[in-house]
């Protein structure tokens, strides 16, 4: 609790200032780099958040008789006054002066702005990587780079990053601006390198986002997340480089870059274009998988005097800081700048869309249309959006969003057997006028032709019909049996009599199962049926009347056979009811 003093140690006899002071202020917060270059050559507000002490030294008159002025004012309103000790307030010395370091009572209008971006003038400028990337990428089948530039001049090859640094030598990657209108994309191996050149254009003073992968064996060039051209490059590894140095913004050959460029990221895997759309608008995670290099560019103050910020930070973890070299750090060209492509500090939480499909059932024999959400375009595991399937099944649906990236989705199809039905008639033959009783079993639900929707109804049909009944089960499948209704006109069969036969008659007939038979003779007869099988033995004697009861038969045609002295008859009878 000895309290704070200025000028000198709180030790006794310790540390003391020997020259002039200005402008101290005491914080509760830790400022920016920004904050500290915005207002350091100005006084700062009193009203500034977390200022805990302010001193102006505005006081007394400079190097003149101050003896009546032996506090030092605190400007903060936290009233933490000083008290001048052995201070000989007058003359030159040990006194008040003028001028301070700042001019009494200035303050500025001046909006902190960190730099979000690095410009190049053109002329000389470039950004030294060192050569810890080329060898860490020698050998390496895959390689991918990214960078947001805003190029202010179209004359000339522009060097956005790479290591092709020595002529026609050795390479193993380089993005550039073109002099012919597009962008191009190298990967080389030894003497062999390949170009992969962009439809797409470049725009003067516009953002545009560049990124080359290559993935073993395509090559592409990707201008604002669209892929705009790629290639086959004849080599397997990328090659030593000559243990050339990677350079943002130049080359030694003078390939400069004139402009603004920022976030340069350098992997050692292939990125596909659903990871170029997702990341390019935001700052990268420096955890990312594969990532070498990651320069955000967020350093310094925007056209502030950035003289001590000569090294670019590699925000990837692996201590790839670039060099600033030949940079003025002062004004707004070939400084810190800002705005850059993307804001500072902004990650994205994007991912892929999630995909959604319906699933259903459906009866045997009819078709399923999926009908997917949440991306731009589908694809199907069987070809088509409709699907027929015989037996219960599931179907893949791949989606892709705008950003090029897919993900999937699972239809499931259940596919309900049809209902089995059963028509039947009480009465395989009705005579005219008759009335048979039809059924059908199988199913929940039945309409017939005849518009009647109860599982029996009778009909009476005049002559021989057919009739349909759709049936529909618990599951809403629907099926279809049809049953024929045959018809007699029953107007009698004539007695089969010759004069080489005996005379036989049976009455009624048609009739419900009870027959008379009368004959001329004696006379023993058989009843069959339509195979010939015996059902029952009928004796003719002395009345040569005979009663047949057959009420236990089905409906039918039936036979009544018989011979007398070589003699025969066979008579037709009809059994109805």
């Amino acid at each position: 609790n000895t309290g704070y003093k200025i000028g000198k140690h709180v030790s006794a006899g310790c540390c003391l200032l020997d020259g002039s002071l200005d402008e101290l202020r005491i914080w509760n917060t830790a400022r920016t780099l920004c904050e500290i270059v915005s207002y350091m050559g100005c006084e700062i507000p009193s009203s500034s958040a977390g200022l805990i002490a302010n001193y102006h030294f505005n006081q007394g008159f400079a190097s003149a008789n101050n003896s009546i002025e032996t506090t030092l004012m605190d400007a903060s309103g936290n009233s933490n006054v000083g008290t001048l000790t052995n201070f000989t307030l007058n003359g030159t010395i040990s006194n008040w002066i003028a001028p301070g370091a700042v001019a009494n009572g200035y303050t500025t209008t001046i909006v902190c702005t960190p730099a979000a971006a690095l410009n190049l003038d053109g002329v000389d400028d470039y950004i030294d990587l060192g050569n810890g990337i080329t060898t860490s990428l020698t050998g390496s089948t895959k390689v991918s780079l990214e960078a947001w530039v805003n190029p202010s001049s179209l004359s000339g090859l522009g060097c956005i990053v790479g290591n092709y640094n020595t002529g026609f030598g050795d390479m193993q990657f380089l993005l550039r601006r073109s002099s012919n209108s597009y962008y191009e994309f190298w990967v080389g191996n030894g003497g062999l390198w390949y170009n992969t050149n962009s439809v797409a254009t470049p725009t003067l003073n516009v953002w545009q986002h560049i990124a080359g992968t290559w993935d073993g064996t395509v090559a592409s060039i990707y201008i604002n997340g669209v892929l705009s051209g790629t290639t086959t490059p004849a080599i397997s590894t990328l090659g030593n480089a000559n243990n050339n140095p990677i350079w943002i913004g130049s080359n030694t050959i003078n390939e400069i870059f004139t402009g603004n460029i920022d976030e340069v990221r350098i992997w050692n895997v292939a990125r596909t274009q659903c990871d170029i759309n997702t990341y390019m608008n935001c700052e990268i995670p420096s955890s990312s998988t594969g990532l070498l290099a990651n320069y955000h560019f967020n350093q310094g103050v925007a056209t502030a005097n950035n003289s001590f910020e000569t090294t670019l930070i590699d925000e990837s973890g692996n201590s790839n800081v670039g060099t600033l070299t030949n940079f003025a750090l002062s004004g707004a060209t070939s400084n810190w700048i800002a705005p850059g492509s993307v804001v500072s500090g902004y990650t994205t939480t994007l991912a892929p869309s999630v995909i959604s499909v319906n699933s259903g059932t459906i009866c045997a024999g009819q078709s399923f249309t999926m009908i997917p959400s949440g991306a731009v375009t589908y694809s199907y595991s069987n070809g088509s959006d409709v699907a027929m399937p015989t037996a219960t099944d599931t179907y893949t649906v791949t989606g892709t969003d705008i950003n090029m990236c897919t993900n999937t989705a699972v239809a499931s199809v259940t596919v309900n057997t049809l209902p089995v039905l059963t028509a039947t008639t009480n009465n395989t033959l009705l005579c005219s006028g008759q009335t048979a009783s039809l059924s059908v079993t199988g199913a929940t639900s039945y309409t017939w032709s005849t518009t009647e929707t109860t599982a029996n109804i009778a009909v009476s049909p005049a002559a021989q019909t057919t009739y349909t009944v759709n049936g529909t089960d618990v599951n809403g499948c629907s099926n279809m049996a049809t049953i024929t209704q045959d018809v007699s006109l029953c107007t009698g069969i004539a007695s089969i009599t010759s004069v080489n036969t005996p005379f036989v008659n049976v009455y009624p007939n048609p009739n419900n199962g009870m027959f008379t038979i009368k004959a001329d003779t004696d006379m023993n007869l058989n009843l069959t049926n339509a195979l010939g099988q015996v059902l029952q033995v009928i004796v003719l004697n002395d009345s040569n009347h005979h009663q047949m009861n057959v009420e236990v038969l089905s409906n039918g045609i039936y036979f009544i056979i018989g011979q007398n002295n070589n003699q025969s008859v066979k008579q037709k009878v009809i059994v109805t009811k």
